[in-house]
């Protein structure tokens, strides 16, 4: 193929809302409530804000002929080769991953001899997981599950 793709995360709406709307919004009504609390509660929602924002912000999921990157935030980045996965399939694990969605990908893949794992959320699951098959001449797309022969 050799054409780089990106794919940002599916984002289910009542995730978001857990993970950043509420939390802020609590501290907020606590800061309107009780005033005395302000000195603490605006820096610790400003500091939580700022947190979600670095850790979750963006969230996408890059393929080339070569690897998966996955990224999350401004911190995490996992680079995958693309001979090391094993296989892909579909999942509502919810298990804490890169992901803002429970529509996800599973990929198992190798890593310094050991089995690893990722779960993934791109906005159409089963477009990637072609695009993973068509990049590596050795993973094969069997209904909705990716294998290596």
């Amino acid at each position: 193929m050799g054409i780089r793709r990106v794919y940002n995360t599916r984002v289910d709406w009542w995730i978001a809302a857990l993970l950043f709307v509420f939390p802020v919004g609590l501290l907020g009504w606590i800061a309107i409530v009780d005033p005395r609390t302000r000195m603490i509660i605006v820096p610790a929602a400003g500091f939580y804000a700022l947190l979600m924002f670095v850790l979750a912000y963006p969230i996408r999921y890059t393929l080339d002929d070569r690897e998966l990157l996955v990224q999350a935030g401004w911190l995490i980045r996992l680079h995958i080769p693309l001979h090391s996965i094993v296989e892909a399939k579909l999942s509502s694990n919810p298990l804490s991953s890169p992901a803002l969605s429970l529509r996800r990908i599973s990929i198992q893949y190798r890593k310094n001899r050991r089995n690893r794992s990722v779960r993934i959320s791109p906005p159409d699951r089963l477009a990637f997981m072609r695009d993973l098959a068509d990049r590596d001449e050795g993973l094969h797309l069997r209904g909705e599950h990716l294998i290596r022969r």
